[in-house]
């Protein structure tokens, strides 16, 4: 065999960051420098960073639950029109409830937590592109009042360590003793208690979070306002380790957070509304935050939900969004032409989180976090598109 090292150390470094997770696995072997090249954490950091600057590597990450075979499936799409199916992901867990709850996705490693109408506390860190995860330790704040006990979980990263994070709100659900935080670290393998403190609005409901530039937001609300309840969203700074508060626009802030989600829109924060009207004509207005911090929002156009459609999920790079019908069905619609079309993607619309179904839609990139962990599987269903 050839001299692995023929090459300068520099030209081998930017040619291995361009292969994908796959590849880089198997070239582990080629010698000892290149294992360890792969393995170390500045190659791997190296490698997301250049994943997430170029278009060509990501992918739209996919879970839907069959109700025909029972179980999760979940696949990796292309960033285009019709979301071809690029990769279908073996997946190597059960849970308690039909299908896992996400908490959230960043840099090619997926949180999961089957924590739903169970006392369990089962969060995983998984990483499906190098069949690798970590099942997190059991957290350290628990409550014996397991029928009123309230979890809200979120997952980012840290850029200021390069270090993963799960933050976990917990409390015994009364009014008297106030919620306490932990957040359990990639790095050090453990969970710790923080001192920050817990805004004092209802979050028990509000599983889902959106994840941008290392914040985690869910929407929540303030029973106690004047004049009825306020609907508001609670960030987590994952760096700072901090929470604030950011307002809705104010026509939508005594809005019922049943009629309200978050998502991502290109860099920017997007808050979608979906309107009560007859059972004929609904319409979900996208209201964009384009500075953030700065609470100014932006209506930038309404869909029509008169074909049946009834969650936006997530924004694909060409503008358009995808969607979830009341049917288990995925559809993208067109604002530029006002037009909704289907994917041929179906799946479970029974909700087990809120209004979401079993759908799950994220952007992705391939990474090799976790790939110094011994927890791994064989890759026995794990299929290329044609």
């Amino acid at each position: 065999m050839a001299d692995a090292n023929l090459l300068p150390e520099e030209i081998i470094l930017e040619i291995l960051k361009r292969l994908p997770a796959k590849s880089l696995l198997r070239f582990r072997c080629v010698c000892k420098s290149w294992s360890s090249l792969i393995t170390s954490p500045n190659f791997i950091i190296s490698c997301i960073n250049r994943n997430n600057t170029s278009q060509n590597n990501t992918y739209i990450l996919l879970r839907i639950y069959s109700e025909t075979h029972k179980k999760e499936i979940y696949t990796l799409h292309c960033d285009n029109p019709t979301i071809d199916l690029h990769t279908h992901l073996d997946f190597p867990f059960t849970s308690f409830n039909p299908y896992f709850r996400i908490v959230g996705s960043c840099n090619g490693l997926i949180c999961l937590a089957d924590t739903l109408y169970t006392h369990k506390n089962d969060i995983v860190l998984w990483n499906p592109s190098i069949r690798k995860f970590l099942s997190l330790p059991e957290p350290s704040i628990r409550y014996d009042k397991a029928w009123v006990f309230m979890s809200v979980l979120g997952f980012g990263f840290d850029s200021r360590k390069n270090d993963y994070k799960v933050v976990r709100i917990a409390g015994d659900g009364s009014k008297i003793v106030p919620p306490r935080v932990e957040v359990y670290e990639l790095g050090s393998g453990a969970w710790r208690v923080i001192d920050a403190v817990v805004p004092p609005y209802e979050m028990h409901h509000c599983w889902l979070q959106t994840n941008l530039n290392g914040i985690v937001h869910w929407l929540a609300f303030n029973p106690c306002q004047m004049g009825g309840f306020q609907s508001l969203i609670v960030a987590f700074d994952v760096s700072d380790e901090v929470f604030r508060e950011i307002m809705l626009p104010p026509s939508l802030g005594s809005e019922n957070l049943l009629n309200l989600s978050l998502t991502v829109y290109g860099d920017s924060l997007a808050l979608c509304h979906y309107s009560q009207g007859t059972q004929h004509h609904r319409a979900c207005s996208i209201w964009v935050m384009k500075e953030y911090g700065v609470a100014t929002w932006f209506e930038i156009f309404t869909i029509d939900l008169q074909q049946g459609v009834g969650l936006a999920l997530r924004f694909l790079k060409n503008g358009e969004v995808v969607l979830a019908t009341g049917e288990g069905e995925l559809v993208s619609y067109n604002p530029n032409k006002q037009q909704v079309k289907s994917l041929g993607i179906f799946g479970s619309s029974h909700p087990l989180i809120l209004h979401t179904g079993s759908f799950y839609v994220d952007t992705y990139v391939e990474s090799l976090v976790l790939l110094d962990r011994v927890t791994g599987y064989e890759p026995a269903h794990l299929l290329l598109a044609e």
